[in-house]
């Protein structure tokens, strides 16, 4: 398992040692605060967007991946569009919920 948190990707370069680091890893729990749209006004504030997590954990070869860390101004029904997109692009994916219990 790799729980990755105030990590900030530089521009659209993947990190070539961060992905090494989690490589394989059977859970991938990242630090997804913000949207695509929502990065471009938060650089320099140390968190991702979601889309840059699915694209570390399709890098990784993670076998499953978990949106963690997310802006207290998104409410459930965005954060539930967002479960669905990702799900959608990375079978698997989640949104880390209040009470979510992951098997290892």
């Amino acid at each position: 398992m790799a729980y990755i948190t105030d990590n900030e990707p530089r521009g659209d370069q993947l990190d070539r040692a961060l992905a090494s680091f989690v490589s394989d890893v059977d859970v991938l729990i990242y630090d997804c605060t913000y949207t695509e749209e929502e990065f471009c006004s938060h650089i320099g504030w140390g968190h991702s967007s979601w889309k840059q997590g699915l694209k570390l954990a399709a890098s990784a070869n993670a076998k499953s991946f978990c949106l963690f860390h997310h802006d207290p101004d998104h409410d459930d029904a965005l954060l539930d569009r967002i479960a669905t997109e990702a799900s959608a692009l990375r079978p698997g994916a989640m949104v880390a919920r209040e009470g979510l219990i992951l098997e290892i």
